[in-house]
């Protein structure tokens, strides 16, 4: 994908086949919801072009792994909340060289390994779950982490070369 969008984007993926996304963004500036992935377990976002922002990333129902590669930041900049509800979150950025700005909600398990450059992370309790897991390594760089209304849950953990938690 590469420009602006100013209404709603979608790419469906699969309709009862899940598999894995891979997905090229270049100078993208979408002010809607951009729906990237429909049944995909994995999306792989090489982020290229300077900076590429999505209003409202809906990556699908079933997404497990998120791996954010390439030379430009991404910005996803309202709450994600469609992670699979099974099993961990996991969000890779630690192969992009620019930095990412993403939180996730309604998740009680989720892992963020971050990039080398300047991250902001952040997590969102699910109400319906009394703690949430989180495993968050931002790197190096001078990383952000938010935690809204989050609850640590027994071996939680965050690491960082240098980071501020709020």
């Amino acid at each position: 994908m590469e420009g602006r969008f100013d209404s709603g984007v979608s790419f469906d993926y699969g309709y009862g086949a899940p598999g894995e996304v891979n997905l090229e963004l270049y100078a993208v500036r979408s002010s809607s919801s951009t729906k990237i992935a429909d049944d995909a377990y994995i999306v792989n976002v090489n982020s290229l072009g300077g900076q590429n922002v999505l209003t409202h990333a809906n990556l699908g129902p079933n997404l497990e792994n998120l791996t954010v590669t390439g030379d430009a930041r991404l910005v996803v900049t309202e709450w994600m909340d469609n992670f699979a509800s099974y099993g961990p979150a996991t969000i890779d950025a630690s192969a992009n060289t620019a930095g990412v700005y993403l939180g996730i909600s309604n998740h009680d398990n989720v892992s963020f390994t971050g990039t080398a450059a300047n991250d902001e992370f952040g997590l969102k309790s699910n109400r319906d779950s009394n703690n949430t897991l989180f495993d968050i390594n931002t790197g190096a760089g001078k990383d952000t982490v938010l935690l809204d209304s989050v609850i640590a849950g027994d071996g939680s953990k965050i690491n960082g070369d240098d980071v501020t938690v709020y």
